[in-house]
């Protein structure tokens, strides 16, 4: 009697673990497709938009920070059903490290989540800030851009200026 009482315990508590682990598992899954959905859509690249009769399917890419890129499908069809991949690119090596089909958020379906690695640490650190990691991505492009105009503008007037001074007999 003892030992069917240790057995059913052992399996109770397994039950119990593995419960735990599989609602762990779904809330990280479902965090990191609402945040690469957020992050897709809002700085994101739309690769192509597909439309007929019975469905709406876009394609989005993203790279930009952290060794990331981010791919989704979104299709709104009488089917459903979307995709998101993340990608963890270090020099000369790409390695998916997620990848999962959804058609709604109680039911996705992993096809790779890689436990481990170099690549889950800096994506948990940006997962939990999805408006401020696409503000910051504005900001930092919008700086870029003003520079690359500035440094334009200062090249046009270095040109203008090189034209005066060879009118005015310059050697340059």
């Amino acid at each position: 009697m003892a030992k069917a009482a240790v057995a059913e315990k052992t399996i109770e508590q397994e039950i119990a673990a593995l419960e735990k682990q599989i609602k762990d598992r779904k809330e990280l899954v479902l965090k990191y497709l609402r945040f690469a959905a957020k992050i897709l859509t809002g700085i994101g690249e739309l690769v192509s938009r597909d439309t007929s009769s019975d469905h709406i399917k876009t394609t989005w890419k993203f790279k930009g920070f952290d060794n990331f890129e981010f791919r989704g499908i979104f299709g709104m069809t009488c089917f459903g059903g979307n995709n998101i991949e993340i990608w963890f690119c270090l020099p000369g090596e790409s390695i998916k490290v997620f990848d999962v089909y959804w058609q709604h958020d109680d039911d996705p379906k992993v096809e790779v989540f890689i436990d481990t690695g170099a690549w889950r640490t800096p994506l948990d650190l940006l997962v939990d800030k999805p408006d401020q990691v696409i503000a910051d991505y504005r900001k930092a492009k919008e700086r870029k851009l003003d520079k690359k105009l500035e440094e334009q503008e200062c090249q046009t007037r270095l040109q203008e200026l090189q034209k005066q001074a060879k009118r005015l007999g310059f050697q340059l």
